[in-house]
């Protein structure tokens, strides 16, 4: 009797009724392991594996995974974020913030709220801080009206 076919006699005895692939009926016959995934035997049968996440490509011979962007992969090799978009990427390498404007950022620099308004912005940006009305909270180029403005001392 061949072995594969002793194989097939042997899942039929245990209940098994499953086709097995040829990489599993190899296994099978060597006396290891035959429930492998399609990654693992694509992994043993080849030494590649596409499946696998770049976790498990550390792991195995630190393989670079092929899911992985080339950016993603540079910046992996480098220790930095991997996770990141190209255009996170180069803003995070010249200093920017890309979670915020720009004008946001200095409020957010100098401790003031972010979520300014962009009058309210362009006036302290501007310096005509001045033509504010500190007691009505109201700039003095607006006519009419009340400004919600919080005055800071």
């Amino acid at each position: 009797m061949d072995p594969q076919e002793d194989a097939r006699l042997k899942r039929q005895e245990s209940g098994e009724n499953r086709e097995l692939t040829t990489a599993q009926l190899e296994k099978e016959e060597n006396g290891e392991c035959s429930e492998l995934t399609t990654a693992q035997l694509e992994k043993e049968v080849s030494g590649e594996c596409s499946e696998l996440t770049a976790a498990q490509l550390e792991k195995e011979e630190n393989s670079k995974c092929s899911e992985l962007t080339a950016v993603q992969l540079e910046k992996k090799e480098s220790g930095e974020n991997s996770e990141l978009a190209v255009a996170g990427l180069k803003r995070e390498e010249s200093g920017e913030d890309d979670r915020l404007p720009v004008t946001d950022l200095k409020g957010e620099e100098s401790g003031q709220r972010s979520n300014l308004t962009m009058v309210r912005l362009e006036t302290e940006e501007g310096g005509e801080s001045e033509q504010l009305h500190k007691q009505s909270g109201t700039p003095s180029h607006v006519s009419g009206g009340t400004w919600p403005l919080q005055v800071r001392e």
